[in-house]
């Protein structure tokens, strides 16, 4: 396949685009990074690259680090005879040191004790950040921001990847909660055993569970958290804002407690009746494939790449066959597969796939290993993800199902994409299997915008019209260009903000990122769809071009 040295026209500009691409936690690519683990020696499963939006193993990237979060205390507290936590009561708000810094913010963090299950004397402690509204007497409810994974710590993420959202305090309190078992509460369900997966998963759930039930970890109790939350805050109502799994946790919330909820924003949303696990590969499938029919559309780029598909295809099976070595570190299927599917997640990464393909399909490496490099890793929190997905997705789907699923996948990305593996995880992390209605569609009579793009690999535009049929006062604005997670860019912070400000009103669409002028308003049951440019780039990005693609989440 040629000298993986090779570095073409690439250079310095594209490391310095590697150090600023930004991350989106997801669910996906936790399965396909758990593909690498899986054949990794060391596991060390409390890592996975790229915040789990963009993959990089087996293990770590080079150059990268993974920060640790650390939290002084007991992991779990038993109630006294009153059944009171302590002195502040079992859902008290406790004041703590801010974990992150948000300059130019007005912040302050706690925790507030939960039940570990409905009825008992067992509490946890989740962690909550607060942003004060920059103006005074602010009009507009709280904001409630829900993050996707499940297993990650939102309140880390936002001196990252989610410090956008930031923008949206300008009149209103801005709410972040880590989900039990991750990030900043206590206990957290991470998993740092060592060795094969099979035996570091039955050790870490075997140490788990001297404390807790790991199926107590759930998006249900998740929304029994939140609610204590907006009680110990003494909030009456507020909107909500979820992103991926995070949008499942806000249907959850308008199922479960929808007298606390004024409006919903659901972003790249999971419904609950879709089998996620058996379609996790022809969702991934699909979103490539059209990532080769947009490049097709562009002159430039089918002329310069006249074969995305094929580039990858070609590769895939040769590193199947031979991994390469090169500057101390292998590149196998699995590494290269997933690294491809992380760029995806962000236009302003996908613009240089076809680019990348091509040079690799030529041996020319370089500009895969100089964008992986500067993709951050998070730590990961493997026992909550688990108790999620082994409780609410798994026992909803078969091997059947996963395989006439995964007959959409070109054979050699198969191995991959494919969801099978929960079903192995899911037989090591044993967890009871949720209730019924976790695989039943939310209804709803509440205001909601629900946003998607094209070119998600995961959240496909099915699922928010899947999610829309059940919620009659929904709008849906689907986007052109746009990949997973459509909340922290420029454009969706301007649709959120201003959908709740008013959500029963018509929603002004315009924007200066977007690729047209913008279409009529968004009616409140209405359904739209506007572009954002993806202009397939040719060769290595100059400084004004970084400059541009570090502005674009």
């Amino acid at each position: 396949m040629g000298d993986a040295r090779r570095r073409g026209s690439w250079g310095a500009g594209w490391g310095a685009l590697a150090v600023a691409v930004a991350v989106v936690g997801c669910l996906a690519a936790v399965v396909w990074a758990l593909t690498g683990v899986r054949g990794t020696p060391e596991g060390m499963l409390g890592a996975v690259p790229g915040a789990a939006d963009s993959p990089a193993g087996p293990g770590r990237a080079a150059g990268s680090t993974v920060e640790r979060i650390v939290v002084e205390g007991p992991a779990v507290e038993r109630t006294n005879r009153s059944g009171r936590s302590g002195a502040d009561g079992a859902r008290a708000w406790e004041p703590a040191a801010c974990w992150v810094e948000l300059a130019g913010e007005r912040v302050s963090c706690g925790w507030v004790r939960v039940p570990l299950a409905e009825g008992s004397r067992v509490s946890l402690r989740v962690a909550v950040l607060r942003v004060a509204p920059r103006r005074r007497g602010a009009p507009l409810p709280p904001l409630l921001y829900l993050g996707g994974g499940p297993g990650h710590s939102v309140i880390a993420r936002l001196s990252r990847d989610l410090r956008p959202l930031l923008s949206l305090a300008e009149e209103r309190e801005l709410i972040f909660v880590d989900p039990r078992g991750t990030g900043f509460g206590r206990p957290t369900l991470e998993c740092r055993e060592s060795g094969p997966l099979e035996d570091s998963l039955r050790r870490c759930h075997e140490r788990q569970s001297v404390d807790v039930d790991p199926s107590e970890f759930t998006t249900a109790a998740g929304v029994r958290d939140v609610e204590a939350v907006r009680r110990a805050l003494g909030i009456e109502r507020w909107d909500v804002l979820g992103t991926s799994h995070g949008a499942r946790w806000a249907l959850t919330a308008l199922r479960d407690a929808p007298q606390a909820v004024r409006a919903v924003v659901l972003d790249s949303p999971v419904p609950l009746e879709v089998d996620l696990i058996a379609q996790l590969g022809s969702n991934a499938q699909r979103a490539l494939d059209r990532l080769a029919e947009l490049c097709a559309a562009q002159p430039p780029c089918a002329e310069a790449f006249p074969s995305p598909r094929d580039d990858l295809l070609r590769v895939a099976a040769e590193l199947r066959e031979a991994p390469l070595r090169t500057s101390g570190t292998v590149i196998d299927m699995d590494r290269f597969v997933r690294g491809v599917l992380g760029l995806l997640y962000a236009p302003a990464r996908a613009a240089y796939l076809p680019q990348l393909l091509h040079r690799a399909a030529a041996g020319d490496f370089e500009p895969f290993l100089q964008l992986e490099a500067g993709l951050a890793v998070d730590e990961f929190f493997l026992g909550a993800h688990l108790s999620v997905q082994c409780a609410e997705e798994a026992p909803f789907t078969s091997l059947e199902a996963i395989q006439r699923a995964d007959q959409r996948v070109a054979t050699e990305l198969r191995a991959v994409l494919s969801g099978r593996s929960y079903l192995e995880d899911c037989r090591l992390w044993k967890v009871r299997p949720a209730a019924a209605r976790e695989n039943v569609a939310v209804r709803s009579e509440h205001p909601v915008l629900i946003l998607s793009g094209e070119l998600d690999p995961v959240t496909p535009p099915d699922y928010a019209e899947a999610v829309r049929a059940n919620l009659p006062a929904a709008r849906w604005l689907r986007v052109r260009g746009a990949s997973h997670g459509l909340a922290t860019t420029a454009c969706g912070l301007r649709w959120i903000d201003a959908f709740t400000r008013a959500p029963e009103k018509e929603l002004s669409l315009d924007c200066p990122d977007l690729g047209v002028a913008a279409p009529s308003p968004l009616a409140p049951t209405g359904e739209l769809q506007v572009e954002l440019p993806l202009r397939f780039l040719t060769s290595a990005p100059d400084r004004e071009e970084l400059e541009r693609l570090q502005g674009t989440p």
